[in-house]
């Protein structure tokens, strides 16, 4: 039975881990600086089957965008070699005081960073999430069960090995990192997120479908995102109050960047912007250069009525163009009357993840900024920097757009708790 193997599996995690948390912050260090070793001693043999996986998925009609998340290559490679090293070599949080007060009766009370136990890690087709949520669990003291489809098989098998061979290597308990791959996730990803008492937490990162699916079946607390738009807003030529006569002017050359990088630099991940909104003032001298450059670079334009004036070529948008996030390479376009259109718009339609304005005005930036319900709210940057290792967190693990926990580009740190540590020298609450 599916539900007796991961409970098993779960069972040998949290023995592991009762071992692993004897580890001190230097045993934990050089552990994860022998992981990175070990993966870079297989390199070779990683390669070799993530080239086996796509040609095999590439045979099987897979669409780009899943075949763009099980790609490596030696640049991807050497980059989660780098990712595990920056999780070995960043700060301990364990043991870390957060507060410290001390009460009327001279009891002496912090909150102190501890490991949470067991982490679940489900996932879609993602082997690049492997190393990074294997380091982060070893730095926290953390055990991890990994569950995950089989498209990515070979590779996650000859990351899995390299991984678990270098963390026994420098005193880890092998059961500490498990894994299982099945050609359908759902029935052992639902069985590991139902573990109360078990798993402490679960990490979701896949299809809308597959998190919905797996939130519904959870038990345990978990981090994740839903699928939606990010958007990329361009406002209007405003005044400046300071200085009458001297405006704050839209910088075009600003706004095609911001474009164009946010759609096209990794465009399927959640933090690609695939809507643009542009003020009606700004559309007849912005919007012609965005169909220049997009026809540049492969991209389609969706125009809503306004915008398809100043896009010639551009496809007519659907509603769901600007609700849904594409499974193909497009922009959905829209033109809009002000800042507070834009903003409703992207608070109703949105993911609530990323999103951003170019402005000349700091004062409507911050506006912006303050009224987007999103996770992370760019002025005048791509939406694309919404990540753990871009944000100095040392690796990215997935994004939470739950407003309880963290927020957000979620790094290591979110894998450890808090517990309160008191200390006192005799008090009583009953004066017995």
């Amino acid at each position: 039975m599916i539900e007796e193997d991961l409970l098993s599996l779960a069972e040998r995690g949290a023995a592991a881990q009762a071992a692993l948390i004897g580890l001190t912050g230097a045993e934990r260090r050089a552990a994860l600086h022998a992981m990175a070793d070990a993966l870079e001693a297989a390199r070779d043999a990683i390669l070799a089957a993530n080239a086996e996986d796509l040609a095999a998925a590439s045979g099987r009609g897979r669409p780009a965008v899943r075949l763009a998340r099980m790609e490596l290559g030696e640049a991807r490679l050497a980059g989660l070699v780098r990712s595990v090293r920056a999780v070995a070599d960043g700060p301990d949080p364990l043991g870390r005081r957060e507060s410290r007060w001390v009460r009327p009766n001279g009891l002496a009370i912090e909150r102190v960073r501890v490991p949470l136990g067991t982490v679940g890690v489900c996932a879609e087709t993602r082997p690049r999430l492997l190393p990074v949520a294997a380091a982060a669990c070893v730095k926290c003291a953390d055990a991890m069960v990994f569950v995950s489809d089989d498209e990515a098989r070979a590779t996650q098998e000859a990351l899995f090995a390299a991984l678990r061979a270098g963390a026994a290597a420098a005193g880890v308990p092998e059961d500490a990192l498990q894994m299982r791959c099945e050609a359908d996730p759902r029935p052992a990803a639902r069985a590991l997120v139902a573990l109360e008492g078990r798993i402490d937490l679960a990490l979701l990162r896949g299809s809308d479908a597959f998190v919905r699916d797996l939130v519904e079946h959870a038990s345990v607390p978990v981090y994740k995102h839903f699928a939606g738009p990010c958007h990329v807003y361009v406002d209007r030529d405003r005044e400046n109050p300071d200085v009458p006569g001297r405006p704050f002017p839209t910088d075009l050359t600003m706004a095609l960047g911001v474009i164009l990088d946010a759609r096209l630099f990794e465009p399927w991940e959640c933090y690609a912007a695939t809507v643009a909104l542009v003020h009606r003032d700004i559309a007849p001298r912005l919007l012609p250069l965005l169909a220049a450059a997009a026809a540049k670079r492969g991209l389609e334009l969706r125009a809503d009525e306004r915008a398809a004036k100043f896009l010639s070529g551009a496809r007519a948008a659907s509603p769901e163009d600007f609700r849904r996030t594409p499974a193909d390479l497009s922009l959905a376009v829209g033109v809009v009357d002000g800042m507070a259109e834009a903003v409703a718009r992207i608070n109703r339609d949105g993911a609530h993840l990323s999103d951003a304005i170019v402005t000349g005005s700091p004062d409507a930036a911050r506006d912006f900024q303050r009224r987007v319900d999103s996770t992370t709210v760019y002025a005048n940057a791509s939406t694309c920097f919404t990540d753990g290792a871009e944000f100095g967190m040392a690796a990215d693990l997935g994004i939470s757009t739950d407003k309880a926990g963290p927020r957000g580009a979620i790094g290591p740190e979110a894998f450890t708790g808090l517990k309160y540590v008191a200390t006192g020298d005799g008090q009583t609450r009953g004066g017995a």
